[in-house]
């Protein structure tokens, strides 16, 4: 009788301690992200007030490489070599990219920014993800054109 008492309460403490179910496992994983997200926004607002100003925002892309390069899940991808007998060529839409990209910015936190007072609380900054998600899902890319072999 003792054994068998053992045996449920052994039991009864394996099940307890794995996971029950996929609805376990999805919100282990949503606190994960919240919490990658709560530290995200923690490196970006340098002067701690609780509230990123736009020019703190801008360094999300920055800050996200930085931390993406910290903490590689896959190993780096070997650079490309470049052959000897090609030169160089200027990037002349360089300036175009930065300014597109300053514009996307501005556009993403106006967005995020639904109180409209011209900064984000933690809790605007956290649908960062989904409304990422719904204005590239509104806007899909272009694919580009092929170049022809040589």
């Amino acid at each position: 009788m003792i054994g068998v008492k053992a045996l449920v309460v052994a039991a009864a403490f394996l099940f307890s301690t794995m996971p029950a179910n996929a609805a376990d496992k999805k919100a282990k994983k949503a606190n994960k992200a919240a919490d990658k997200t709560t530290a995200l926004f923690k490196k970006l607002d340098t002067n701690n007030d609780g509230k990123l100003s736009t020019a703190e925002f801008a360094k999300l892309a920055e800050v996200q490489k930085a931390t993406k390069a910290a903490n590689p899940k896959k190993k780096a991808k070997p650079a490309k070599v470049k052959k000897a007998n090609k030169v160089a060529k200027p990037n002349k839409n360089k300036a175009k990219k930065g300014t597109k990209k300053a514009d996307k910015s501005a556009a993403l936190f106006k967005k995020l920014d639904t109180d409209n007072n011209g900064s984000l609380s933690a809790s605007e900054f956290a649908k960062l993800k989904e409304v990422k998600k719904a204005t590239k899902a509104a806007n899909p890319k272009k694919k580009k054109k092929a170049k022809p072999a040589k």
